[in-house]
């Protein structure tokens, strides 16, 4: 009766201490994925703010004169990045990137709905995920030059990414 008690009270404490292994071992993944995804976040956060500086450099939209680049953006070639544009995804991820021009103002034109870029606004990338949580915006001065007219102009680069 004796050794019966001893080996029921063995049993007991087994699976008590093997319920708590197993529940500190749930914690400790669940706090680990915690740990994970605020890492990743933090890294396409560095990436999305590391994009202000990089788009500016791109081949694609940078200004040049002779094969020497200069630090503006052609505008006829944000025209053109647009169409190709949805082929950059691992590059932008979900994100809008446009260009405004601040000053001068676009001469008044009246600005349709169709063709922003009568009035100054390009839109260089739009990726917009179905479900969102947040929006992070950035913006920096950035130079604009048209060569259709040969003048440059101050605008504005918007990078508002999507988590």
């Amino acid at each position: 009766m004796k050794a019966e008690m001893k080996i029921n009270e063995t049993i007991i404490v087994i699976f008590i201490v093997t319920l708590l292994i197993i529940i500190g071992f749930v914690f400790y993944t669940k706090w680990h994925s915690i740990t994970i995804e605020k890492e990743k976040f933090n890294y396409e956060k560095g990436r999305f703010e590391l994009l202000i500086g990089k788009i500016p450099q791109m081949a694609e939209l940078q200004c040049s004169s002779y094969g020497q680049e200069r630090n503006c953006l052609d505008t006829s070639k944000m025209i053109a990045f647009k169409e190709v544009s949805q082929d950059y995804f691992s590059v932008f991820g979900y994100s809008n990137i446009s260009v405004v021009e601040i000053y001068p103002l676009a001469n008044g034109k009246e600005c349709s709905k169709s063709n922003h870029s009568d009035c100054g606004m390009y839109s260089l990338y739009y990726k917009k995920k179905t479900s969102l949580k947040s929006t992070l915006v950035i913006s920096s001065p950035v130079s604009l030059y048209y060569p259709d007219i040969d003048e440059y102009k101050i605008g504005k680069l918007v990078i508002e990414w999507y988590t």
